[in-house]
């Protein structure tokens, strides 16, 4: 291997010519594999598990040859571990970044065409997507009102590169010519699939850089500044999980503008990803109301709902299933003449969503569940 050869040129050039001193590639997968035994034995003296979180990506990984194939499920590991009665919460991606993450995706694929690859693109717009946008010369581009929220000074200060980036460049088209210099040159970050901030950072900064824009180029930019970065920037405000049932009803609201298809696909979007419209999530949202008369009817319907299941199935564990609720058509059936009165704990878990990567790409490098352990802990 190539460290081999580089650890083997350094010995030799300081002058050890030890043979048995030489590196090779079984000994570096034999250290990789101890120290891999010793990390997932630290680990698992760690005792009973008391949260456990996942992410729905489904990824194709090697796996271990037994006879009919063995698939290692949450409630198995939970169950190795002893954890039935020490787990107390069991966390999905559920982030409620996706209620804009996901219907600006679709709507991209709607107006320019789908991507070919992770990086590249099949319309028009894609494809000038992938250029350096920071060489393009800012022309007097016309001004796309914005719906962006006042952050604090807090919440700007703990946003990373791109979404300073997104915030400044959304209130500089809303604001109009001329763009200032020092935003122009900025990089707008890299182009990805996976990365949606940066594709809609892109679209914004070819724009100012677009003298004629298409109807499709216009369209895109009017999507971004007033829903897909109102929606991401009030949710990056509003992080807690009892904000949940709130934001996914600002989303829905801002859903309503869209032309009648744009709406369509929107809604779909926001169906897939509506676990806030769920029930539990409601309850949770009453349960830490400002009105105390909700708060008192919430926690007596869990008290009752609680009862009712204890006296049913006395003695019994059965893990409750989650289900999305099944709506026609969210943006409709939120009665735009009564606002609702929903509260303020984290409702987008974004640190799942940092590991995925990691263990996408160890399950296609490594076999079986201890190695996999062992290398995501390294």
């Amino acid at each position: 291997c190539g460290l081999c050869a580089v650890i083997n040129g350094y010995m030799k050039d300081i002058g050890n010519d030890d043979r048995s001193a030489l590196l090779v590639p079984s000994k570096v997968q034999r250290m990789i594999k101890m120290y891999r035994r010793v990390e997932s034995e630290a680990h698992d003296r760690k005792g009973q598990v008391a949260c456990i979180m996942f992410d729905g990506r489904k990824d194709l990984t090697k796996i271990a040859a037994t006879s009919g194939g063995t698939r290692q499920e949450l409630i198995a590991l939970i169950g190795s571990k002893d954890s039935i009665q020490s787990i107390k919460a069991i966390g999905a991606d559920g982030t409620s970044l996706h209620f804009c993450e996901l219907p600006f995706r679709k709507l991209f694929d709607e107006i320019d065409g789908r991507a070919s690859g992770p990086e590249s693109y099949t319309g028009t717009i894609g494809k000038a997507l992938t250029q350096d946008l920071t060489l393009l010369p800012v022309c007097d581009f016309k001004p796309v009102k914005a719906k962006l929220p006042d952050n604090s000074e807090e919440i700007l200060k703990n946003m990373n590169k791109d979404q300073k980036y997104q915030y400044q460049l959304a209130k500089a088209v809303n604001n109009g010519p001329p763009l200032p210099n020092k935003l122009a040159l900025k990089h707008p970050g890299r182009l990805h699939e996976a990365r949606w901030i940066t594709k809609a950072n892109r679209v914004l900064r070819l724009y100012v850089s677009t003298e004629q824009p298409s109807l499709q180029l216009t369209r895109l930019t009017y999507i971004v500044n007033n829903f897909y970065a109102p929606s991401f920037f009030h949710i990056l405000k509003n992080s807690k999980c009892t904000d949940g049932a709130k934001n996914l009803y600002f989303v829905i609201e801002l859903a309503k503008q869209l032309q009648p298809k744009e709406k369509i696909i929107a809604n779909e979007s926001i169906r897939v990803s509506g676990y806030y419209a769920h029930p539990g999530n409601i309850l949770l949202s009453a349960v830490f109301d400002e009105d105390s008369a909700i708060r008192k009817w919430a926690i007596d319907l869990v008290l009752t709902a609680r009862k009712i299941k204890q006296d049913s199935d006395r003695g019994t564990i059965e893990i409750r299933k989650f289900k999305v609720p099944i709506n026609e058509d969210l943006i409709e059936a939120i009665d735009q003449s009564s606002k609702i009165s929903l509260p303020q704990l984290p409702n987008h878990t974004r640190a799942v969503e940092r590991i995925v990567k990691l263990v996408a790409d160890t399950a296609k490098k490594v076999v079986g569940y201890e190695q996999r352990h062992g290398h995501i802990l390294n």
